[in-house]
């Protein structure tokens, strides 16, 4: 019984170490491409957003309205076409078309403007499945679900709040 005891001491701890290599090896790959890498490429995104507004109309604009104050929150449809370079430069289109009570509302911008300085993103930090990113929105965390696919959620320092799913529409040019 005793021998049994032993071997069933110096077993437990073998089969965690093996099971905690394993669950390593699975969730964190070392093979697997590093996340700065998979980024590269065009990806096309979808979400809600949703964002207080104010907006005050200027009666010298407008002979009609004697500065008239517009206030309220935004939920739209989000769609992004963005593409990264390994340079370090991006460029982003969204267009957001208002739903519910935003009906009608409708923004589209573009980064970098037109003939404006290239638009650079930079690598703030990486763990596991998460890839922290310093873009126009400011530091804004992807989360990767394998090579061909990212959720971007808005930082908290911006006036929205939403997740944008991105899927990857074209590979990296080599």
């Amino acid at each position: 019984m005793q021998r049994r005891t032993k071997v069933l001491l110096l077993l437990v701890p073998l089969l965690s170490i093996a099971a905690g290599i394993i669950l390593w090896l699975v969730w964190l790959p070392p093979w697997a491409t590093p996340l700065e890498k998979r980024l590269l490429g065009a990806w096309e995104g979808n979400g809600t957003i949703s964002g207080e507004f104010s907006l005050e109309i200027d009666p010298d604009l407008d002979r009609n309205v004697s500065g008239h104050k517009i206030a309220g929150t935004v939920t739209s449809d989000s769609t992004v076409q963005a593409e990264f370079s390994p340079d370090g430069t991006y460029t982003w289109y969204e267009q957001q078309q208002g739903q519910g009570a935003s009906k009608g509302i409708n923004i589209s911008f573009r980064v970098p403007k037109e003939a404006g300085e290239p638009a650079r993103w930079e690598v703030i930090r990486t763990g596991g499945n998460k890839l922290t990113l310093r873009l126009h929105h400011g530091e804004v965390v992807f989360k990767f679900q394998g090579e061909n696919a990212f959720t971007m959620t808005l930082p908290e320092s911006t006036y929205a709040s939403g997740t944008i799913k991105f899927r990857r529409s074209t590979k990296p040019k080599e």
